[in-house]
């Protein structure tokens, strides 16, 4: 079982994400609210449903039967994409001032919950999109997921805003975990391959891993890595989260070592669901 992340740092993060975005759905014009948004088959208003509906599941209700079966949509993959359809369509002809109002109750109940969990809570057995956890472990994946759809707002909405502070370190320990599955399983990185990949502000990190049996992080290289690659955590972030393309951001990317292998480990960084 995975460490169980500390109570103490994620649940007052996940609040403040949650106020965060109360602050930020109240800057979005209403009109923006039905637009397309940087998310394939997503509008603007169908990314703050999707977060109410997974908080509203996570306080025990049910996603309502759908219309139509969401699978036959073209952006829809697996399952869990197809209940995130079901909100969203439930939700849809809700107007932008409910659609806050929403989201502002949802989350005031999920701060409460969180608030009022024990010790022996934080640490029961649960189940997240990355596999067996813990429910603290869980909760850290719900910060990045908010944090992550905060991004994909303000870029759909074109509002920049801070994308640090302990929201954003939390949810690069939660990209930097994947690193060597994205480094050794994506993109068959070679036995005996070193890389280091070193981002920058607002969140700045040293990130080593190695490749041997498979990839796994490490402390630090004895020498000069095979790859180091240095980027912006906002950029990583849509990188491994699959909003961008290297390709179009290598004025962002340095790279020293072995350009090829580094082309490859980027362009293979997309790895979170």
């Amino acid at each position: 079982m995975p460490t169980t992340p500390a109570q103490d740092e994620v649940v007052p993060a996940l609040i403040e994400q949650w106020e965060v975005l109360g602050g930020l759905l109240r800057e979005i014009p209403g009109p923006q609210w039905a637009e397309a948004s940087i998310l394939p088959g997503w509008r603007v208003q169908d990314i703050v449903s999707h977060m109410i509906g997974t908080e509203l599941m996570l306080l025990g209700e049910q996603a309502p039967a759908p219309a139509s079966d969401p699978r036959e949509r073209p952006h829809v993959h697996n399952d869990i994409a197809a209940i995130n359809e079901q909100w969203i369509d439930h939700l849809r002809d809700d107007s932008p001032e409910r659609m806050r109002e929403l989201f502002g109750s949802v989350m005031a109940r999920r701060a409460k919950a969180l608030r009022e969990l024990s010790a022996d809570q934080w640490e029961q057995p649960s189940f997240g999109p990355t596999g067996p956890t813990t429910y603290g472990g869980f909760m850290r994946i719900r910060l990045f997921d908010c944090w992550m759809h905060e991004l994909d707002l303000r870029d759909s909405a074109g509002l920049p805003g801070d994308e640090g502070g302990l929201r954003g370190t939390i949810s690069l320990d939660v990209i930097a975990a994947g690193l060597p599955y994205a480094v050794g399983r994506k993109a068959r990185a070679p036995r005996g391959s070193t890389i280091t990949i070193t981002t920058t502000s607002p969140v700045e990190r040293a990130i080593h891993i190695e490749v041997g049996d498979k990839a796994r992080h490490v402390d630090a290289h004895d020498g000069p890595p095979t790859v180091a690659i240095t980027l912006g955590a906002g950029l990583l972030a849509r990188l491994a989260a699959g909003r961008v393309r290297a390709a179009d951001h290598r004025d962002r990317i340095s790279v020293e070592g072995d350009e090829e292998l580094a082309t490859t480990i980027l362009d293979n960084l997309a790895f979170v669901m």
